[in-house]
């Protein structure tokens, strides 16, 4: 769902081997951050995936910031992967904005 909501180029994919997505995205400012945050969240929430018999709801956590100048592409990971760590910990379908 979110790789066919997402513009052609900006990227979408499952990172390392765990259940954890990392999207690029070209914005100009922190509103588009969010604006992006929530369309992701709400494409997530409204996922389903079957397995077997049941139809399982998904939840997302996400974290997002922005890229400056200093940061090397492991910083800027870092910084994104604590901040989807603070929205999982507040709970299922929380996004958590840098600087927010």
């Amino acid at each position: 769902a979110l790789a066919k909501a997402v513009r052609p180029a900006d990227i979408v994919g499952q990172w390392g081997d765990s259940p954890v997505f990392l999207g690029i995205f070209q914005l100009f400012s922190w509103e588009d951050l969010e604006r992006v945050g929530r369309r992701c969240g709400m494409l997530v929430s409204q996922s389903r995936v079957e397995t077997g018999k049941c139809l399982l709801a998904i939840t997302f956590s996400i974290g997002g910031t922005m890229a400056n100048a200093s940061d090397s592409i492991t910083t800027l990971v870092e910084h994104a992967e604590a901040l989807m760590r603070k929205s999982s910990f507040a709970g299922g379908n929380t996004t958590t904005i840098a600087g927010k």
